[in-house]
């Protein structure tokens, strides 16, 4: 149980960055059906099935559809992708990798992980 708890984790995250970065708006929703259901899997494997029922039911299904469609009908300007600069990009990246960083030390130094049996 603790292996697939894992790999559902391991998916969404894989997911979720796939949905920050792909370009095309209706992949970055697929990826989002894929977090959301990854994170319906996550609460099945904690023994929740009524929440990964209301999960599958409210985001795979009705959050997600309402995203397509708001996609669909409003109306889009072609970007020219060669104006835009890498700067930004990298300084988001940096900026979330420092915030990551302060986060996994906070929690690795408060103690409040279980021991090891």
């Amino acid at each position: 149980m603790e292996t697939a708890f894992h790999l559902l984790a391991a998916g969404m995250l894989v997911a979720a960055a796939a949905a920050m970065g792909l370009r095309h708006l209706v992949h970055c929703a697929l990826c989002l059906v894929a977090v959301f259901t990854a994170a319906a899997g996550l609460f099945l494997t904690l023994g929740a099935e009524f929440l990964a029922f209301a999960q599958v039911l409210v985001y795979v299904g009705a959050i997600s559809i309402l995203i397509v469609f708001a996609m669909l009908l409003t109306r889009t300007r072609a970007v020219d992708t060669a104006s835009l600069s890498v700067r930004p990009r990298a300084l988001g990246l940096t900026a979330a990798g420092a915030v990551s960083g302060f986060v996994i030390a906070a929690v690795l130094t408060s103690g409040v992980l279980p021991e090891k049996a």
